[in-house]
């Protein structure tokens, strides 16, 4: 077995960096739209030292992910009334890692 780690830094975010949700548009899996909402921050990236940093900028972007430190995440499950549908209310937690993704994830 041979581990290889494959992730880059490509920047940072400051630990002052303005956060903030803002509400998107955006089509379901049945072409329907829906309003969805997501955290946002402010980050720097080195596009001068890693040329393929610049490609989050150019065309449709790249696609992104976060991860929350579990140890620190805060909340409870809660039930939508109308669909039933389950899902996880986060009160306080801390964003361990922000990543930027390959074109096949």
């Amino acid at each position: 077995m041979h581990f290889e780690c494959l992730t880059k830094p490509y920047g940072f975010v400051a630990p002052n960096a303005k956060v903030w949700f803002k509400t998107f548009e955006e089509q379901d899996d049945f072409d329907n739209p829906v309003e969805r909402e997501y955290l946002m921050t402010e980050g720097y990236l080195w596009t001068g030292q890693f040329e393929e940093a610049k490609q989050v900028f150019e065309g449709d972007g790249k696609p992104q992910s976060m991860e929350l430190d579990e140890d620190s995440v805060n909340g409870h499950w809660a039930e939508d009334n109308k669909t039933g549908m389950e899902f996880f209310i986060i009160n306080d937690a801390i964003v361990s890692k922000l990543c930027i993704l390959g074109d096949d994830v």
